[in-house]
């Protein structure tokens, strides 16, 4: 059992096994969050930027592109630049709409 503390000083056993503590932590550990989404959408970004970077130069080699080391930089800041753009607009959104 677990004990809990009353305000009339008096102790008063609960009747509950470990299993049925264990359990309620877990669902309480588990519970759907609003911050998931952003989480899976911020893995997926930078997944795809890590993902696209070492393969970059081979792909724009055989196009043809004759500037190879121009050309990559270019794009992946690019893609960074979008990033921070992004990252800031959302910060300036979850400021203005976020929970009070």
């Amino acid at each position: 059992g677990r004990y809990l503390h009353q305000p009339s000083s008096s102790f008063v056993l609960m009747e509950s096994s470990k299993a049925d503590i264990v359990e309620a932590d877990r669902k309480r550990c588990w519970r759907w969050r609003p911050e998931y989404p952003a989480c899976v959408c911020t893995f997926a970004d930078y997944f795809g930027l890590a993902t696209l970077q070492p393969a970059l130069p081979y792909y724009l080699a055989s196009i043809g592109v004759d500037d190879v080391p121009l050309w990559t930089g270019i794009i992946l800041s690019g893609q960074f630049a979008a990033v921070v753009l992004g990252n800031l607009v959302w910060g300036v959104a979850a400021d203005r709409l976020g929970a009070r």
